[in-house]
């Protein structure tokens, strides 16, 4: 797609609102598509583990907390913002 011929007007949450020129609305669909159905396949969040380090760090067991982190990390799931807090703060 070449020039401006789409343009955001709106993002909530995972919806998009857009204003697209109608000689592009099938090339913006595919790309979109296409776009979002890689994006969703390549983050996937840890939304449970931070309550285990949590509990290990509370416990004094600091080695397993790390390692649990580290776990996540090799398997190429993204922390969420409460995990990494956790980490830096001890």
């Amino acid at each position: 797609m070449r020039g401006n011929h789409c343009w955001i007007l709106l993002q909530v949450s995972f919806k998009l609102v857009l204003e697209v020129d109608p000689s592009v609305v099938k090339e913006t669909r595919i790309l979109l598509q296409t776009s979002t159905e890689h994006a969703l396949s390549l983050l996937v969040v840890d939304n449970g583990s931070g309550c285990v380090i949590d509990e290990y760090f509370n416990d004094g067991n600091i080695d397993k907390a790390f390692n649990v982190f580290e776990e996540i990390r090799e398997k190429g799931i993204a922390c969420s913002i409460m995990t990494y807090n956790l980490v830096i703060n001890e």
